[in-house]
């Protein structure tokens, strides 16, 4: 193509970039975790807002045993108040409440070896996914359902990371686990009538495994990096609805048998991702 002013060959034709994936236009963020030393460090953060928002935090990180065990600890917790108001039941069914932790063990048995041993915990037992239809009457943040709903989701996740430095090379490994569950329950006919109420309740295991052998230097001018990586997935799923009382009075032809049965569908799906760099 002819030359542009605003397009210039090097923009047009960039090379791929081979350090983290495929080019983007917005970059690349790559961020490292702090990690504990022989001083001690600690902080508190609060806030609060208007529906009743409030978010607490605290952390503390320093050594259990000097040049050797350092440890930390990190917690949250954060709530507010729904914005839609359900004239239905009388609640606000969109609040939010989020519990968070996580700990942290590292430990430096020689110079240069480096082993840290991370757990994360959290908890999201907020209420509804709010959905409406537009045409709706009243306001825009007035909702007229039977049923409010929720949206609990926990996790837990486990990792952990051996590095060791030598002269000429840098050998990492990183192993993951992470198990995460959600309970979703919403009213799937919108409206004040018992008719249908949904579920989803998916669960997934997740497993990382990270070999990488890498130049020593980071702030060298030629810099290289060699590995290789594997993921497993294990996700499970259940989802589907349950028929309420006024099914019958609005459905003809509903055998009454069926107030209270679920309708679901239970689904599983295994993969495993092997890569080379």
């Amino acid at each position: 193509p002819p030359r542009s002013t605003l397009f210039p060959y090097t923009t047009l034709f960039r090379s791929q970039g081979t350090s983290f994936g495929a080019s983007r236009p917005g970059g690349v963020l790559n961020l490292f975790t702090h990690l504990p030393g022989n001083s001690w460090t600690a902080g508190a953060r609060a806030f609060g807002g208007s529906y009743d928002s409030a978010l607490i935090s605290l952390n503390g990180s320093g050594p259990l045993v000097e040049n050797y065990v350092f440890g930390g600890l990190d917690g949250l917790y954060s709530r507010r108040d729904g914005f839609f108001h359900n004239l239905t039941t009388g609640n606000d069914p969109d609040f939010r409440d989020t519990l968070a932790g996580r700990g942290l063990v590292r430990w430096v048995p020689f110079e240069r070896l480096d082993l840290t041993f991370t757990a994360n915990a959290d908890r999201f037992h907020d209420g509804a996914l709010v959905a409406r239809p537009l045409r709706q009457p009243g306001g825009f943040y007035d909702l007229f359902q039977d049923f409010d709903g929720f949206n609990h989701q926990d996790s837990q996740s486990y990792s952990c990371r051996a590095a060791w430095s030598g002269q000429e090379l840098r050998v990492v490994n990183v192993a993951s686990f992470r198990d995460w569950r959600q309970d979703l329950g919403g009213d799937f006919d919108f409206s004040p009538a018992r008719l249908l109420t949904g579920f989803d309740q998916p669960h997934l295991q997740q497993w990382t495994e990270e070999l990488r052998v890498e130049s020593p230097d980071q702030d060298a001018k030629l810099r290289w990096s060699a590995g290789g990586f594997a993921a497993g997935r294990e996700v499970d799923r259940k989802n589907g609805f349950t028929y309420g009382p006024d099914a019958p009075f609005l459905f003809p032809f509903f055998p009454t048998a069926l107030v209270g049965a679920a309708d679901q569908t239970t689904s599983s799906a295994r993969d495993v991702d092997l890569a080379l760099f």
